[in-house]
C-alpha cells in the first residue's frame, strides 16, 4: 500500500481546509461568475485549472528546477506570456467593448463624485 490509513486521514482534512481557504484563484472565478455570468465563470475556473496542471506536470518532469537554475529562461517564458496575453487583449473585439464599458463606467463615477463634491477648503 503506497499510503497508510492514519496518512490518508491526516492528509484529507488538510487538502479540505486548503481548498476551501479563499485564494486569488477563488475570489477571480467568483468575481468572474458573478460579473459576466456562469459561462464566464467556468471559463475562468477552466483556466485555473489548465494553469495548475501545466505548473504540476513541470514540477513533476522536474522543469521548475531548470526555471531557478537558468533565470533567462524563466524571464523568457514570462516575457512570451506576457506577449501572447497582450495580443489577445488587443485583439478581441469583445474586450475592447468591455474594456470601453468599464473605463466610461469609471469615469463617469467620477464625474458625478467631482460634480456634487463641494471644493475643500485647506
Amino acid at each position: 500500500m503506497l499510503f497508510t490509513s492514519s496518512e490518508i486521514l491526516l492528509f484529507v482534512p488538510a487538502a479540505l481546509i486548503m481548498v476551501l481557504t479563499p485564494s486569488p484563484n477563488m475570489v477571480y472565478c467568483f468575481s468572474r461568475t458573478m460579473t459576466q455570468g456562469r459561462r464566464a465563470g467556468f471559463l475562468s475556473l477552466g483556466g485555473v485549472m489548465l494553469g495548475s496542471v501545466v505548473h504540476l506536470l513541470a514540477a513533476s518532469f522536474g522543469l521548475m528546477a531548470l526555471l531557478l537554475a537558468v533565470p533567462l529562461a524563466f524571464e523568457l517564458i514570462k516575457w512570451l506570456g506576457a506577449a501572447g496575453i497582450s495580443r489577445f487583449l488587443t485583439q478581441s473585439p469583445r474586450w475592447i467593448a468591455t474594456q470601453r464599458w468599464i473605463m466610461g463606467a469609471v469615469l463617469g463615477g467620477l464625474a458625478v463624485r467631482l460634480a456634487f463634491e463641494g471644493r475643500k477648503r485647506c
